[in-house]
């Protein structure tokens, strides 16, 4: 079977959503998907998204969407075809290595983000929060964060090898793949002439830079995250405020992952059903 991971991957994400993980609406909207069209899925999953979103965010979403935009199109001016295959491949993996797969990361991020705010909308509101129970939200919001990044920068590979279609450097996916988080934002960015630093401007620096070895705790005192960032011969300290985790960092790498699904399926449409491509980015792209 041709993308067995992916397509493991997916049932069990199916699984969960069926068993109600996701909320009873997200149930209802999938039990509906094999009777449309796979354009009408995706024009009913990013509506369904700016139904339920506020003005402010779909703008920040909007702005994300544009760059990914502008970057496929100077591919596609040399090779569409490549740029489909690569957006394609992104998800379900490609014939040659199948294990390549992200629908899996995707799964991974979405349940701990799922676990974040479950926990964060039980706390909020109370006047009495236990220090454990703090603790406890602030874990899950470092869990969540942590699968965010991980899947960010899977997605910095297709943007490096669409990037490379016109720039004609020939780097192999899994050279790419293989690349810490920082090294694949400074080629990136060095490809780019840093015309889409609004993409991993998304990855904060100091986590990009301790990316490799990544700790991070959480202190209840100063209700501020710690992170440990390897300098030298010694390790130093940075503290993250929870607010800012929470109102920046966060929302940030959230952003990038949401607007990257959304240009895919964006791409998609713009060949297969041109009116609704036009419905959604008269939205997003205002």
């Amino acid at each position: 079977m041709e993308y067995k991971e992916f397509i493991k991957a997916g049932e069990e994400f199916d699984t969960f959503i069926n068993e109600g993980y996701f909320g009873d609406k997200l149930k209802s909207f999938i039990s509906k998907r094999d009777n449309i069209s796979l354009a009408e899925y995706y024009y009913l999953s990013i509506m369904s998204f700016i139904k339920n979103t506020s003005e402010n965010e779909i703008s920040e979403i909007g702005k994300y969407v544009e760059s990914f935009f502008y970057l496929y199109t100077d591919a596609i001016k040399v090779n569409g075809q490549a740029v489909a295959d690569i957006l394609t491949d992104f998800m379900r993996g490609n014939k040659e290595n199948p294990e390549s797969e992200n629908q899996s990361s995707f799964n991974e991020f979405a349940i701990a983000h799922r676990d974040f705010v479950r926990k964060f909308n039980e706390l909020k509101g109370q006047t009495d929060i236990k220090n454990y129970e703090k603790k406890e939200c602030a874990n899950l919001l470092i869990k969540s964060y942590s699968k965010g990044i991980e899947l960010a920068g899977k997605i910095l590979i297709p943007c490096i090898l669409i990037t490379d279609i016109h720039k004609n450097k020939n780097y192999s996916p899994y050279k790419i793949y293989s690349m810490t988080l920082f090294n694949k934002i400074e080629l990136f960015n060095s490809l780019t002439e840093e015309k889409y630093k609004i993409l991993t401007d998304a990855i904060n620096r100091k986590i990009r830079n301790a990316e490799a070895h990544l700790s991070i705790n959480f202190d209840i005192n100063t209700d501020c995250f710690v992170l440990k960032l390897p300098k030298k011969d010694k390790i130093e300290l940075e503290s993250i405020s929870y607010s800012e985790m929470l109102t920046d960092f966060y929302p940030k790498v959230g952003r990038l992952i949401q607007s990257f699904l959304f240009s895919c399926q964006l791409y998609y449409l713009v060949n297969i059903d041109l009116g609704k491509y036009r419905e959604i980015t008269n939205i997003l792209l205002k």
